[in-house]
């Protein structure tokens, strides 16, 4: 009998008790007693019909205390007081306490409205509006209401109790609906969903749990309510807070069984409707997006109205197929939001790319929002297969997937930063030249474009925006592929028509924290998309100052094609318009008088200059070239900043000086400079003018004249009397006169070098004059003022470097005698007072001194004994200046000493000189790991060295070590931005077209030249030389090394072995002796073949053998010792001596041929059936080519034979060979044929298996032929590399009929399955993605302390935790932290309670568990099991105990069970594997807790 008959009994024997005495009893009673005498009270009052008004008021005001004085917790769920309050209220305490409610709830909401919105009692959500429609009493105040801090706290308490009272009363009574529960209705929805609102977030969470009751259990007692919910519902989900308690409510409206209270059909007919559908799915975890899910689909089925908006388009009369549509979209929702599974996914695409057809009744908004919760996942393979979906995308599904707004904003908020992420920009080691992503990103975002002509425009200025907006953190590669793609969707339309288009152009093009060769090829991009702009809309004049800003100090970049294309597309622009070009420039000029002209003025002025030069068109009558220049040199310093910007782009300058027939240009401002009417100022631009002319543009500028001009030799003259004078006229550094004493210096070295190029003789260089200069330049003396402190140093270096320059001048000039000790050591003793202030170009000055010295006099120079402590001390000073300067080229100048053949010789007989450019070489070397080009350039000065003298580099050994480093040169994979250079090099060559190698041009060598030079290099080593040969025997020890040291078992990967070590081990295989031969090939057999692993490297180690045996075919029995009876039968080794020997077999001489090729038939017949797989098939393939060899040779003793016929015809009618004949070749390499150096680095054999880098014939080409290579270069013997593109799958256009019944095929998911009633009534604390959920209400645990395999346990733990296990026991919880259990247990362990119970306490912990009330059930098969699915109930409280893997559960165990399971067999098999029983038993425990429920 429950406690409600009890107390039923107890009122019918207490019948003449009257009601007044047992209320009298329970305002007297103790507190334990209260709630008895309270309940029989309650009785008897019911029976009275609650006639005793005394006692009914002490039965309520005793419910009064129990709501009220209730325990305070953060439970949502009714207590034990609530619980017994809602059993002792009656009707009319019920009506009462509603008014009670509705009152302290109006008190609550006016309180929250009058508050600060900043208070913790305001409202969260603005509910005004919706609290003046539904619920006037709120405002009937007139005053101004106000209450104590301590009122407001048990305010708060009272209401939420009142609340939680509602709540238990109408979960209790779900079924009658008795009146004060229609009063319930009518009165609180409205304040309950204002309520909602409140800051407070228990009161908005109790508020929304009682309005779930009413909608779930009375809707019935509601009555056109429809109105309040949609309007509290969106002003909830308005404000994007209270969304999921908004979310759940919508969910109990959508589902509520009485039409009265569903939504009505003018509201489904709302865009707005949708439209807060839409975006409650496109946000949140995973449980709002079920919420939003089934509000859409439950909304979708009340419809019984077209619908025909923006966000959704429905017809009746195809509501089922579309109801089916849109479940196969849900579906979808849930894969690509929901699931961690990528291949469920791409089974998932085809359906994807349908419902993006424009048959789809899907709208493209809600397309939208699918793609876009794909890239939300947590599950980085999903977010990849939805990437490479949409790059697969046909156009017609682009073009609807991006034609309106929201797939712009996708495009800009989700794709474009996906896209742009530095990590998926990797680069093929085969294909170093191509980035597959950044291609792939490009053309995906040039098709975007392409397809959707009417929003070109707005789709180009997002994309725009989008690399504005983010210029400080965008991947510079995914910067400039962006850019490619939006130049090639635009082609040549005239997209950009007002002025902030071009302002976002110039903002971008003017980012320039990149590196030098990303953001010129950045500014190359902006440029092409100048030619975007409708110049007659923005203007002539403003086009040009933009264009030029842009460009900025970038003007190198402009190519006579660009010239030519701008020309045409302002002809387009223009068409028809007059043509100011003239006015413009002679404005510009005119101005020049009266302001200073910027850099942006004149580049503006070249600028047209180069239009007019180029178009006819363009020229006017105001404008005459000559003229211009003329005026622009009157300008004086302005005219040289003009000239020098117009020869910083020398290619276009040499155009103008044909074009302008603006001859002896340069000799126009030496005149001035010589005449000495000008002032400092025009010495300093003079000076940085002719600091930028080659002496190939000066001798261009002379025209047809190709002797020196007087004016050059007067110039020299004159500036070398300022240098000396300035030197006379101050004894100390003074910045002034020093700046101005630099730029005559720079003018004389400069002036010097032309009139060299010319062939004239310098009358005033004297080599005393120049070191004496050098000798007593007075150094700065540097302060405490950072500015003057630049200023000095970077005067005193340009001085340096052009007095520095003078020198190398008369060292490369003056007669020989005059270099003698003296002079030489004179010069050497300068440097080191000056180090302090050498930096980058002076450095490489000093640098160049030594060079010539050491090229010209060596004897004298070798006489110096401290010159390797002062090279150390120059490269030391390389540090000082990295922060400064750009580095590279001083690293390359200090390459360029190390292997100057003279220092090399100097090397050989100085020992400190060895060891110091040994230790530079090495470091400078480390560097070229991460410093691109600094290999390369080793590289090349070893090869030139040994060009031009091979016996003194063969003479160093100290070399060894560099050549091997080289050889090991490889991508540096780990540096993204490193290596995704080569394909950034490719793009700029496209988007500036033209004879210009960019990677060259801006980085040197590409990295794969460091190996071309040194293969190079060793191909024409000579085998009979000595010294080559003996330095080339250091090379292959050190490489052959790593093979050596091989041992059984050895790994697969080694991180000292190197394919490129074995690659350059073939190209020398021609310096083995003879004598050396049979100790080299046993070595390889028995030490290096026998237990090598990787199949790349046995091919090599396979190929050297061969051409060591060809050279010596006296070893040619080497291989039949291991071939015929091994001792030690070793599979691969034997395999790959059957393809050595075959190799040989076709090459030797024909007198030993036959003979050897008949042993070889005789080995390889028998191996055909051995045990062995790996030898079984290897000889079975072979015996193919032995066939065929012997025809082919001719060998009729074999063809003849009757026995090796049958084989082979055994062969080639088997299953095997029919299968694959087709499809495998059978042919074994050609050892001889492929060996070159475009087969051993660039072979055939290199594809597939692990990425390596491949040289291909055309880099070897590139060198020159002499001296002769030992080893042709070949042709490339490989086939082109495709670019790897996914296929496309391509669909037809479907009918909606069609579409349907595709769409009906079920698709496999991952997700949590769920259902509304979970959702409309969660556990007491429903958890998100990101916390641990609450252990499961099951009382099962699982004891796997047994268990010692960690793959078993990682099972066991996930199926544990999907199947609602409370507790899994294990032996050791060290076995969770394994790798081998994570690989099985995908994180279950995170959610599942993991307690330790070694095996020696199994025991005692079973036994305690028995004592709390659990049954202890084993999973075994014994004679007393019973069977699984046959009458067996799990018991509510249970430990499952596993056995062992191999021997189940022990007997003293047995003895501790209250019973055992069997799952039932009927296979030979008498055992399943442990987590596959596990998870039988364990979905039985769960199918029967479920069915109970």
């Amino acid at each position: 009998m429950d406690s409600s008959g009890i107390y039923h009994t107890l009122a019918s024997i207490l019948a003449s008790v009257s009601s007044s005495s047992v209320a009298q009893e329970l305002e007297n009673a103790s507190l334990e007693n209260q709630a008895n005498l309270a309940q029989v009270l309650a009785e008897i009052l019911r029976r009275e019909n609650y006639g005793d008004a005394d006692a009914t008021k002490v039965l309520d005001s005793y419910i009064r205390r129990l709501i009220y004085d209730a325990v305070r917790d953060d439970s949502t769920m009714p207590g034990a007081n609530f619980q017994l309050a809602v059993r002792l209220a009656h009707a009319k305490f019920l009506d009462n306490f509603v008014e009670e409610t509705v009152g302290k709830m109006e008190e609550l909401l006016r309180l929250g409205i009058q508050s600060h919105a900043s208070s913790d009692d305001a409202f969260e959500v603005d509910m005004r509006e919706f609290l003046e429609a539904h619920a006037k009493g709120v405002f009937n105040d007139t005053v101004q209401y106000s209450i104590e801090g301590q009122n407001i706290a048990e305010l708060h308490d009272i209401v939420l109790r009142q609340l939680r009272f509602w709540n238990s009363h109408l979960l209790v009574n779900k079924t009658n609906v008795p009146s004060h529960t229609t009063k319930v209705a009518s009165l609180l929805p409205a304040r309950l969903l204002a309520a909602m609102g409140l800051r407070n977030q228990k009161i908005a969470t109790a508020s929304s749990d009682v309005l779930n009751h009413i909608l779930n259990y009375h809707h019935a007692s509601l009555s056109e309510y429809s109105e309040v919910f949609w309007e509290g519902i969106c002003s909830i989900l308005n404000s994007s807070v209270r969304v999921d308690l908004a979310l759940k409510l919508w969910l109990g409206w959508v589902s509520a069984k009485s039409p009265i209270v569903q939504p009505t059909q003018e509201m489904l007919q709302q865009d707005k409707y949708w439209s807060l559908i839409q975006a409650s799915l496109a946000t949140g975890f995973s449980e709002r997006r079920k919420y939003s899910l089934y509000i859409l689909m439950s909304s979708l089925s009340l419809l019984r109205v077209s619908v025909n908006t923006r966000t959704l388009q429905f017809e009746p009369k195809t509501g089922e197929k579309s109801i089916l549509t849109w479940n196969k979209y849900s579906t979808l929702i849930e894969i690509t939001s929901l699931s961690t599974s990528p291949n469920q996914l791409r089974d998932a695409m085809p359906d994807i790319r349908r419902l993006l057809d424009a048959s789809s009744p899907i709208p493209t908004s809600w397309m939208v929002v699918l793609i876009a919760l794909g890239f939300s996942s947590g599950s980085g393979g999903v977010q990849k297969a939805v990437w490479e979906m949409i790059l697969d995308l046909e156009k017609r599904q682009l073009a609807r997937l991006f034609g309106e707004i929201e797939g712009r904003r996708f495009l800009k908020d989700i794709i474009l930063p996906y896209g742009s992420i530095a990590g998926t920009f990797a680069i093929k080691p085969s294909q170093p030249d191509f980035c597959e992503h950044g291609t792939a990103f490009a053309k995906f975002l040039s098709t975007v474009l392409k397809v959707n002509v009417s929003t070109t425009k707005e789709t180009a200025l997002m994309i725009l925006g989008f690399i504005d907006e983010r210029q400080d953190f965008l991947f510079a590669p995914a910067r400039l592929y962006i850019l490619k793609g939006v130049m090639d969707g635009l082609t040549k339309q005239l997209v950009f028509d007002e002025s902030d288009h071009m302002k976002i152009l110039v903002k971008i093009a003017k980012v320039h924290r990149f590196t030098k060769m990303k953001t010129d090829a950045c500014v190359a991009a902006v440029m092409r998309l100048f030619l975007n702009i409708d110049v007659a809309k923005v203007g002539l004049d403003n086009f040009l100052s933009s264009l030029t800003e842009a460009i900025s100090i970038k003007d190198y970049l402009l190519s006579r094609e660009y010239i030519a294309n701008l020309g045409n597309h302002l002809k387009t622009c223009l068409a028809g318009q007059p043509m100011d070009f003239g006015d413009i420039l002679y404005n510009l000029v005119e101005s020049y008088k009266k302001y200073p002209p910027s850099r942006n003025d004149l580049l503006k002025a070249v600028l047209i200059f180069y239009l007019t030069l180029f178009f006819q068109e363009f020229q006017s009558p105001v404008l005459d070239v000559q003229h211009l220049i003329d005026q622009m040199q009157c300008q004086k310093e302005y005219g040289l900043r003009f000239t020098s910007i117009m020869t910083t782009n020398q290619s276009l300058f040499k155009i103008v000086q044909k074009k302008s027939r603006s001859e002896h240009t340069f000799l126009v401002v030496l005149n001035q400079y010589v005449e000495e009417t000008e002032g400092p100022a025009y010495i300093k631009e003079l000076a940085a003018l002719l600091s930028g002319i080659s002496p190939e543009t000066f001798k261009n500028d002379l025209g047809e004249s190709s002797e020196c001009p007087e004016s050059v030799l007067k110039a020299i003259e004159v500036s070398w009397s300022h240098v000396l004078s300035s030197r006379a006229s101050t004894q100390k550094f003074e910045l002034e006169f020093e700046q101005q004493r630099t730029d005559n210096a720079v003018i004389f070295a400069q002036c010097s070098r032309f009139a060299t190029f010319l062939g004239a003789k310098v009358p005033t260089l004297h080599l005393g004059q120049t070191i004496e200069t050098l000798r007593t330049y007075f150094l700065p003396i540097l302060g405490r003022n950072k500015h003057d402190n630049i200023e000095m140093t970077a005067t005193a270096e340009r001085f340096l470097q052009a007095s520095l320059q003078i020198l190398d001048q008369c060292l490369q000039t003056c007669p020989v005698n005059q270099l003698d000790f003296f002079t030489v050591s004179e010069i050497l003793d300068i440097l080191p007072r000056l180090m302090r202030f050498l930096e980058n170009q002076s450095l490489l000055r000093a640098l160049e001194c030594i060079r010539t010295m050491a090229s010209r006099v060596p004897s004298e120079l070798q006489k110096y004994i401290d010159l390797d402590s002062l090279i150390l001390q120059l490269y030391e000073t390389v540090d000082a200046t990295t922060l400064r300067s750009e580095f590279i080229s001083t690293y390359f100048g200090f390459i360029d000493i190390i292997f100057h053949p003279p220092i090399l010789e100097l090397a050989r007989s100085h020992t400190g000189m060895t060891k110091t450019i040994n230790k530079i070489a090495l470091e400078i070397l480390k560097m070229g790991t991460s410093k691109r080009s600094i290999k390369p350039k080793f590289s090349l000065s070893l090869w030139n060295a040994f060009i031009e003298s091979p016996e003194v580099v063969c003479s160093s050994p100290w070399l060894v070590d560099i050549v091997v480093d080289i050889i090991n040169t490889s991508m540096n994979v780990k540096d993204m931005d490193f290596i995704v250079d080569y394909p950034l090099a490719e793009v700029f060559n496209e988007i500036a077209p033209g004879s210009r190698d960019h990677y060259r041009e801006y980085n040197g060598e590409t990295e794969i030249y460091a190996q071309v030079y040194m293969f190079d290099m060793l191909s024409r080593m000579d085998e009979s030389n000595n010294i080559q040969a003996n330095f080339v025997k250091l090379i292959r020890e050190k490489l052959f090394k790593p093979w050596t040291q091989n041992f059984p078992g050895m790994p697969i990967y080694v991180a000292w072995k190197k394919p490129s070590y074995l690659q350059t081990l073939v190209l020398l295989e021609r310096f083995v002796l003879e004598s050396e031969a049979p100790g080299f090939l046993d070595l390889i057999i028995t030490k290096v073949l026998s237990y090598e692993p990787h199949p790349r490297y046995r091919f090599l180690l396979e190929w050297i053998m061969v051409l060591c045996i060809l050279r010596f075919p006296e070893n040619r029995d080497c291989i039949w010792k291991h071939l015929r009876f091994p001792e030690n039968q070793n599979p691969k080794l034997m395999a790959s001596l059957l393809r050595v020997g075959l190799m040989v077999a076709r090459e030797l001489d024909t007198s030993i041929r036959e003979e050897f090729f008949t042993e070889l038939v005789h080995v390889d017949v028998p191996l055909a059936s051995s045990t062995k797989a790996i030898i079984r098939h290897q000889a079975i393939a072979m015996l193919l080519e032995l066939w065929d060899d012997a025809v082919t040779f001719g060998f009729e003793s074999l063809t003849s034979n009757s026995f090796f016929s049958r084989v082979y015809q055994g062969v080639i009618h088997s299953p095997y060979y029919k299968e694959y004949s087709g499809a495998k070749s059978f042919r074994t390499f050609d050892a001889k044929k492929n060996y070159s150096l475009s087969g051993i680095f660039g072979g055939g054999y290199l594809i597939g298996g692990d990425p390596v880098e491949l040289i291909q014939a055309h880099y070897f080409t590139e060198l020159p032929e002499t001296p002769q290579r030992l080893i042709s270069i070949g042709a490339s013997s490989l086939i082109e590399i495709e670019q790897s593109q996914n296929s496309k799958v391509s669909f037809s256009r479907q009918d909606a009929e069609a579409l349907t019944e595709a769409l009906t095929a079920p698709l496999q998911t991952k997700a949590q399955s769920w259902d509304p009633s979970t959702l409309l009534n969660p556990p007491k604390k429903p958890s998100s993605v990101t916390s641990i959920p609450e252990p499961t209400s099951s009382d099962l645990i699982l004891m796997a302390s047994l268990i010692e395999n960690p793959l078993n346990l990682g099972g066991i733990s996930r199926v544990s935790e999907c199947l609602g296990v409370r507790e899994l026991v294990v032996g050791s919880k060290a076995l969770t932290k394994t790798s081998e259990f994570s690989s099985t247990s995908v994180h279950s362990e995170a959610w599942l309670s993991i307690t330790e119970v070694p095996v020696a306490e199994i025991t005692a912990y079973l036994r305690e568990k028995r004592s709390q009330g659990y049954t202890v059930v084993g999973v075994e098969q014994t004679d007393r099991s019973e069977i699984l699915g046959h009458g067996w109930a799990c018991p509510k409280r249970c430990v499952l105990v596993l056995g062992t893997e191999k021997f189940g559960i022990p007997a003293d165990l047995l003895v501790e069970l209250d019973s055992c399971v069997e799952i039932p067999q009927t296979g030979v098999t008498r055992s399943m594997n442990v987590q596959t029983a596990a998870g039988v038993v364990l979905y039985e425990c769960f199918r029967q807790g479920n069915a109970e429920k």
